[in-house]
C-alpha cells in the first residue's frame, strides 16, 4: 500500500479551457488525453519523452528502466451535471503514474502535463480545450544512512514524493440558464483525496486526477453591465498552475529513488 498524505486538498486550476454553448440536456460524455510538455531542470540526466504521454529521466544501473511519469486519459466517460440542491458531481480526468526506479544523479524537480478535454453531447461537441498540470517531484536517497530518516517519510528504500498544488481558483459556466462551478480537486489514491502522495521504489504508483462540477446560484447582475445571455458562457479561462512547493535537491552521484 502507498503511504498517503491525508491533508485537505486545495482547489487547483491550470491552463486554458475554451467552451462552446451548452444547449442540450444535462448529460455529457468526457474524453481526455495528455502529453508532457516541459520539465525542470530541462537538462536533467537522461530526460526524454517530451511531447508524449510518458516522460522518462535518470541514469540507470543493473538493467533497470528509467524513472518516469505517465498519463492515461478517459474515453467516453459519462458526466451528468448536478441538479439544484444536489451534491457536487465528481469525475475522472485520467490516471497519473510515477514509474519509480533507482537512478544515479539528480532527477527532475517538476514536470508539466497538458491535458486535452472534449465534452460531447447529443448534438456534438459541447466543450473543448486544454488544462496544464504541474507536478512537483522530490527525488530521495534510497538509503540515506544509518540513523537518518527518509526525507519524505516512509522507510528504506525511501519513497519519493509527488505533489500537485496551486492557487485556489473558481471558474463558472452557464448551461440552459443554470450556473455551474468547475474545479480540479487533485489526486484520488486508494479512494482518498490528497494533494500529494508517496511513491514506493521499484513500483508503478498510480493516482487518479479528479475534477468536480457544482450547481451554483446565478451571479448577481450589476446596473452598469448588460444582463447576460442565458446561454452565454463566461469565466472559463483557467489560471496556470504554478508549482511552488518543490524543494531543490542537491546534486548527488549516489543511487536515488
Amino acid at each position: 500500500m502507498l503511504a498517503i498524505s491525508r491533508r485537505l486538498v486545495p482547489t487547483i486550476i491550470g491552463g486554458a479551457l475554451c467552451a462552446s454553448l451548452l444547449t442540450s440536456a444535462q448529460a455529457a460524455v468526457l474524453t481526455t488525453s495528455g502529453v508532457w510538455t516541459a520539465a525542470e531542470p530541462g537538462n536533467a540526466v537522461g530526460l526524454n519523452g517530451l511531447g508524449s504521454d510518458q516522460l522518462r529521466w535518470g541514469l540507470t544501473y543493473g538493467g533497470n528502466p528509467q524513472s518516469g511519469y505517465g498519463f492515461q486519459g478517459v474515453t467516453g466517460s459519462a458526466i451528468t451535471l448536478p441538479t439544484a440542491g444536489g451534491a457536487p458531481v465528481l469525475f475522472e480526468i485520467g490516471t497519473f503514474t510515477h514509474y519509480n526506479r533507482p537512478i544515479y544523479y539528480d532527477s527532475i524537480d517538476s514536470a508539466t502535463l497538458s491535458v486535452a478535454f472534449e465534452l460531447g453531447g447529443p448534438g456534438g461537441s459541447l466543450m473543448a480545450g486544454s488544462l496544464d498540470f504541474v507536478f512537483g517531484h522530490l527525488e530521495t536517497l534510497n538509503y540515506p544512512g544509518r540513523g537518518v530518516s527518509c526525507e519524505a517519510g516512509g522507510v528504506a528504500p525511501c519513497p519519493d514524493l509527488v505533489e500537485i498544488s496551486g492557487a485556489a481558483a473558481t471558474q463558472y459556466f452557464i448551461a440552459e440558464g443554470m450556473t455551474y462551478r468547475y474545479d480540479v480537486i487533485g489526486f484520488l489514491v486508494d479512494g482518498i483525496p490528497t494533494s500529494e502522495f508517496l511513491t514506493e521504489e521499484y513500483r508503478d504508483n498510480s493516482a487518479i486526477l479528479m475534477g468536480q462540477i457544482t450547481r451554483q446560484p446565478p451571479p448577481p447582475v450589476t446596473t452598469n453591465l448588460p444582463a447576460p445571455n442565458s446561454l452565454a458562457l463566461f469565466g472559463l479561462g483557467l489560471a496556470g498552475l504554478a508549482w511552488t512547493g518543490v524543494r531543490q535537491s542537491q546534486r548527488r552521484t549516489r543511487p536515488r529513488s
